[in-house]
């Protein structure tokens, strides 16, 4: 299997002057970040109140921990200051003869039907105790291994869904958790955002052609294509005769963290980032602690200074560019590049 992941500029910013011009270079440890609140239940089992099963043993606050960890490693690689933290402690829910509240989607297979997890969200929602909902963060329910449900499972902002289930062997997983929370942000499959596995089944999420996954992006995908058969369908040629930067794109979504490829999955696109950016700024706002202000070479660098809270939390995003202006700044406030290029301001 050929593996060309190319990680582009890697960037994180603060503001420099030199001879005049600001210039955005890589920053210490005390930069801004923006973090995304998450709230981990525990399902147990009616018949005895035990958790599920995890990797090896019953799941341990350990494992939750460990892939929350993971997350952050994964997003410190894309530089552009988004953090996951747990902001409660791991709750158990449920217990044993608990046969009408939480316990009783102990063993759930989430994949038959969405209406079960909207059935699960709309019980919690209203029990809000019992089932140890917060309101200001992701619920991430973990729950046992069922059927087909061997993983995670939310849906987009568009579903108004905010409920995310993991089965127990995937409590320690970051790209399950991560997978879903991306969900959450308004990402979808790169195959297209109604497909799961390659088939004719339309109503199980099956696709035997590309759908849009609405993001300008990333290429045309199916989750059975290998990286050959991707090139073949968007360039008309094999992997191997591409040019070093259309590998790259074939990569970016033969790796991507939000395909269904039985390989490693560790890459998101600038424009699945810009998209989890915007869901996050909006719909998704209850969650994170700060907002991304993003500022393109058609924009002022000083208006989205401006845009930014002047209590700071913020994050003002510069595409790459020259921005020929002069800044003022009298607030707290982190300046970022992204990964694509880099950024001066000032005279040129």
């Amino acid at each position: 299997m050929t593996r060309n992941k190319h990680d582009g500029t890697k960037m994180k910013i603060v503001l420099a002057i030199l001879s005049g011009v600001a210039i955005l270079l890589p920053p210490d440890a005390n930069s801004q970040y923006i973090y995304v609140d998450l709230s981990y239940k525990v399902v147990l089992n009616p018949s005895d109140g035990t958790r599920p099963f995890g990797t090896f043993t019953r799941v341990t606050d350990a494992e939750i921990d460990s892939a929350i960890a993971g997350m952050n490693q994964f997003l410190e690689t894309y530089f552009r200051g988004c953090r996951v933290r747990r902001v409660d402690a791991i709750t158990n829910v449920g217990g044993q003869n608990d046969f009408t509240g939480p316990s009783k989607w102990y063993s759930t297979d989430f994949t038959t039907s969405g209406n079960v997890l909207d059935d699960m969200e709309t019980e919690a929602k209203a029990n809000p105790v019992t089932f140890a909902w917060n309101a200001s963060a992701i619920n991430i329910y973990i729950t046992a291994q069922a059927g087909n449900f061997s993983g995670g499972v939310c849906s987009l902002p568009s579903d108004d869904r905010e409920i995310i289930c993991v089965s127990g062997n995937a409590a320690s997983d970051t790209v399950v958790n991560i997978h879903e929370i991306g969900h959450y942000f308004a990402l979808c499959h790169t195959q297209g955002c109604d497909c799961n596995e390659c088939g004719s089944d339309g109503d199980l999420g099956q696709c035997d052609a590309p759908e849009d996954d609405s993001v300008p992006d990333t290429l045309e995908d199916l989750a059975c294509w290998d990286q050959n058969q991707i090139a073949l369908h968007n360039f008309q040629t094999g992997y191997a005769n591409l040019s070093a930067s259309q590998q790259g794109q074939v990569d970016d979504v033969f790796f991507n963290l939000m395909s269904y490829h039985p390989t490693e999955r560790d890459l998101l696109t600038e424009g699945q980032l810009d998209r989890w950016t915007i869901a996050a700024n909006f719909n998704r706002h209850a969650v994170r602690s700060g907002r991304t202000v993003t500022v393109t070479p058609n924009a002022s660098v000083a208006d989205g200074i401006a845009a930014a809270n002047p209590a700071g939390g913020d994050i003002v995003l510069i595409k790459p560019g020259n921005y020929n202006e002069t800044l003022t700044i009298t607030k707290s406030v982190t300046l970022r590049a992204t990964r694509l290029g880099g950024v001066t301001i000032g005279a040129p």
